[in-house]
């Protein structure tokens, strides 16, 4: 299923209302924001997983200022730091240099010609009607 919604995700707006002729404008909004609505949830994921790396090193802070380092401070201090690096390494993977920010940029440009079919569409059915 979930890979259904993704492939459903890539077929540009575009596409959609040259394949649907009686796709409306308010179809086509809902489509948007549906669109939208997934870009946000994946920013909303990558700050929650900004917020959880930081988390493990304030807590190692915290522990620092607390105890000296000793040997089993040091490896569980190392533990982290490795831990720290391979989900940044994630995140850098997952998310790529301006992606989120070209997504969006890509789904409103797609949108707003797609609503310019839709609007010349409505024009040449009511512009034979007029004369």
């Amino acid at each position: 299923m979930m890979m259904d919604r993704e492939k459903a995700m890539k077929v540009p707006l575009t596409d959609l209302v040259r394949r649907y002729p009686n796709m409306e404008e308010k179809d086509l909004t809902l489509l948007f924001s549906k669109r939208l609505e997934a870009v946000s949830q994946s920013w909303f994921l990558s700050v929650a997983f900004v917020i959880g790396l930081l988390t493990p090193l304030v807590l190692l802070g915290i522990n620092l200022s607390l105890q000296p380092v000793t040997p089993g401070t040091l490896y569980t201090i190392l533990g982290v730091l490795a831990f720290e690096i391979i989900l940044v390494l994630a995140l850098r993977h997952t998310y790529q240099s301006g992606t989120l920010g070209q997504n969006q940029e890509t789904h409103l440009k797609d949108y707003l010609e797609a609503r310019k079919i839709i609007r010349d569409r409505a024009k040449l059915v009511m512009a034979p009607s007029l004369s």
